[in-house]
């Protein structure tokens, strides 16, 4: 839901512009409307909306003067007007839309559409950029075992076995690290695309992967010789991971 905030100075463009959101924009919620530029800058900083219809001409002042002076600017801007001369300085101030009075359900509907995609792309890049900065901060584990802290590079650990709240962590040196961490914890914390959980207690490494043996149900060989069972119910995802990738992992 879009959280809609109209500045307008003239009555009958308020209503008709309200109207039009609750009867052909049923993805926006109408949270207030100011008439003024004192008013629209106390609604913004106090509501917070995600989109603001904004009047160029607010009685002696006007929406760019709005913006120029807010502090918080973290919304979605479609300028009103009665006028075409200010489409240039509007998309000037990174506005979505510009819209001409009297307003048509159509022209509405289009800037709503723009609003959204907007939304959409900004949030798959802030997905991607999560990716990338999870990615990069998970190439090491801080990890607190009895000894004292450890970074271990993720590269460098071949599986981990859960033993009650606690988890095993074997490593590529032939290290064992206990640690009091459960491994659905480390699990969330390791790169998807080489850590598979093949079984209820056993994460393992794909990239020690040495072998893979369906004798008694299946189970798996590692750099560290050790065979680990797979869950039946892991089994055929497990089977389409390494298909896909079988120059990388066998």
């Amino acid at each position: 839901m879009i959280r809609a905030l109209i500045i307008e100075d003239e009555l009958d463009a308020q209503n008709l512009l309200g109207t039009i959101l609750k009867d052909y924009c049923p993805n926006v919620a109408l949270i207030d409307i100011a008439t003024d530029l004192p008013t629209g800058i106390k609604l913004i900083e106090y509501l917070r909306p995600d989109l603001v219809f904004l009047d160029i001409q607010l009685g002696e002042n006007t929406g760019f003067q709005l913006l120029d002076l807010l502090q918080w600017k973290n919304f979605n801007v479609i300028i009103t007007t009665a006028y075409q001369d200010y489409a240039l300085k509007a998309f000037e101030y990174e506005a979505i839309d510009y819209v001409l009075k009297p307003y048509s359900p159509k022209s509405i509907i289009s800037a709503i559409a723009r609003v959204e995609k907007t939304n959409q792309a900004s949030h798959l890049f802030r997905r991607l950029d999560d990716l990338l900065n999870h990615k990069a901060t998970l190439s090491r584990l801080q990890l607190a075992t009895q000894e004292g802290i450890v970074m271990v590079s993720t590269s460098e650990i071949i599986r981990l076995e859960a033993d009650r709240s606690y988890c095993n962590i074997f490593l590529k040196n032939g290290e064992r690290l206990l640690v009091s961490r459960s491994l659905k914890d480390l699990e969330s914390q390791l790169p998807s695309t080489h850590f598979f959980r093949i079984h209820t207690s056993h994460l393992i490494n794909l990239q020690y992967l040495e072998r893979y043996n369906k004798a008694d149900g299946g189970f798996v060989v590692l750099a560290d010789k050790i065979a680990i069972p797979i869950a039946r119910r892991r089994k055929n995802e497990f089977l389409e991971r390494i298909n896909s990738h079988k120059t990388a992992y066998l």
